[in-house]
C-alpha cells in the first residue's frame, strides 16, 4: 500500500467519487506553514494522491470537511464560520458563502457540520456550547437566451421604420401608460420586481439554483443545554431528532422542531466507576422504515480518561405526536486502547468505519464484526 504525503499537518479531509479535498498547515505563512485547502484527485499509476488545485483563499484551516451530493458543493468549519464551496473542473475551488456560527468570547470556533438534504438543513456546534439549526435557501431562475431574445426583438424592429416606431410611442398616452399599470395587481408587480434580480446578489450553485447573498441562509434555532463545547452532532434522514456530543461527557438527543432536550445520557467508565466516559461521536443509521415505527438506531463511540474506546449503539424510540420517548442501549462493544475521533458509514450503510488519534482505522460490517484494521 502506498503512502500519499502532504507538506503539512492534515487537520481536514473529505471525498466523493471525483476529489479528495484536505486542509492543513501550522498558523499562517508568518509562522512557517501555510494554511492550505488542496483539491486532489487519485493516480490510479502510481497509486497515490496528486494535488491539481491549492488556495489559501479561505484564510485558515478546514475542518470537519462534508461533501453534499445534492447540489455537489462541499461544507467545512473555518475558525468561527462556516463555509461552503465547490470544485469547478476547469479553475478547482470556489467559495460560494461564509457565515459565523460560533459565538464564543474566547477563541470562537465551529468545530462541526453537518448537513441533511431533505429540508436543506445546516447543524453546527463549536466551543460556545450551542448546536445551531440553519436552513440553506435556494432561489430557481431561468436561464434566458438573451441572443434569441435579442435576435427575435431585431427581427421585429427591422420590419418597422424608426417613424413607425416614433408613432406606436406616440399613440400611447400617458392616460394608456396609466391604465397599463393600474390593470397590474400587486402580485403582478411583485412577480416582475423579483424577476429584476441583480446578478451580483446571486451567486450560482449549478444549472439554474442560486443562493441570495441577502438571505440564503436563515437561522432556524439554538439546542441550548451543553456545559462544554459540542463536539459531534447528526440529524436523523426523517429530519425529526438531533443528537449532539460534548465535552461535558453527555449525549444529549433532541426534537429538531421545538428545540427540547428530550434526552440526556451519561455513563461511567468500566474501568473505573469513578470516571465518566467521555462521548466524542455520535451517528444515525438511516432506516427506510424508521418512519412508520418511530425507531432510529444510533452509534456512538466513547472513550475513558485512560484511552479506552467503546462503539455504543442504542436504539431510539420517538412518536411526536403522542409525545413517547424511549432510549435503550442494544450493544456496547471494546474497539481499541486509544481514543476514536471520527465514525463514518457507507452510503448503503453496510459499512462502519473508526478513526482513532493513533491513525489508525477499523472497518466493521453491519452486524459489528470487524473486518479490518489498518
Amino acid at each position: 500500500m502506498k503512502v500519499s504525503y502532504l507538506n503539512y499537518p492534515i487537520y481536514g479531509i473529505g471525498s466523493n467519487k471525483d476529489y479528495v479535498v484536505t486542509s492543513g498547515g501550522g498558523g499562517g505563512k508568518n509562522y512557517g506553514i501555510e494554511d492550505m485547502l488542496d483539491i486532489n484527485i487519485f493516480n490510479e499509476k502510481e497509486k497515490k494522491l496528486e494535488v491539481v488545485w491549492s488556495t489559501t483563499e479561505q484564510r485558515g484551516v478546514v475542518d470537519s470537511i462534508i461533501y453534499v451530493e445534492k447540489y455537489n458543493i462541499w461544507l467545512g468549519s473555518v475558525k468561527n464560520e462556516c463555509i461552503l464551496f465547490e470544485i469547478n473542473e476547469e479553475t478547482g475551488p470556489n467559495i460560494l458563502l461564509t457565515f459565523v456560527t460560533d459565538f464564543n468570547e474566547r477563541n470562537a470556533r465551529q468545530v462541526v457540520v453537518k448537513f441533511s438534504s431533505k429540508d436543506d438543513l445546516i447543524l453546527t456546534g463549536g466551543e460556545d456550547k450551542t448546536l445551531r439549526l440553519w436552513k440553506l435557501n435556494f432561489v430557481k431562475r431561468e436561464k434566458e437566451n438573451k441572443d434569441d431574445i435579442k435576435g427575435d426583438n431585431k427581427k421585429g424592429n427591422d420590419n418597422k421604420t424608426n417613424e413607425d416606431n416614433k408613432k406606436d410611442n406616440d399613440k400611447k398616452t400617458n392616460e394608456d401608460k396609466k391604465k397599463d399599470n393600474d390593470n397590474k395587481t400587486n402580485e403582478d408587480k411583485k412577480k416582475d420586481n423579483d424577476n429584476k434580480t441583480d446578478d451580483d446578489n446571486y451567486i450560482a450553485v449549478n444549472n439554474n439554483l442560486y443562493l441570495d447573498k441577502n438571505k440564503s441562509v436563515e437561522h432556524l434555532g439554538d439546542f441550548v443545554g451543553h456545559d462544554d463545547s459540542i463536539k459531534d452532532c447528526d440529524i436523523s434522514f426523517d429530519e425529526k431528532i438531533v443528537c449532539t456530543c460534548s465535552s461535558d461527557h453527555s449525549l444529549k438527543i433532541w426534537d429538531t422542531n421545538s428545540f427540547v432536550n428530550l434526552h440526556t445520557e451519561q455513563m461511567k467508565s468500566p474501568q473505573n466507576k469513578n470516571d465518566k466516559l467521555n462521548f466524542r461521536c455520535c451517528k444515525f443509521l438511516n432506516h427506510s422504515n424508521s418512519f412508520k415505527d418511530f425507531t432510529y438506531t444510533l452509534l456512538t463511540t466513547a472513550y475513558t480518561p485512560r484511552g479506552s474506546s467503546y462503539l455504543i449503539i442504542w436504539k431510539v424510540y420517538y412518536n411526536d405526536k403522542k409525545e413517547q420517548f424511549t432510549f435503550t442501549k442494544d450493544k456496547f462493544i471494546w474497539i481499541n486502547d486509544r481514543p476514536c475521533c471520527n465514525i463514518a458509514v457507507s452510503t448503503n450503510q453496510k459499512f462502519i468505519a473508526l478513526g482513532f488519534s493513533t491513525g489508525a482505522l477499523k472497518i466493521y460490517n453491519s452486524k459489528f464484526y470487524l473486518l479490518a484494521h489498518l
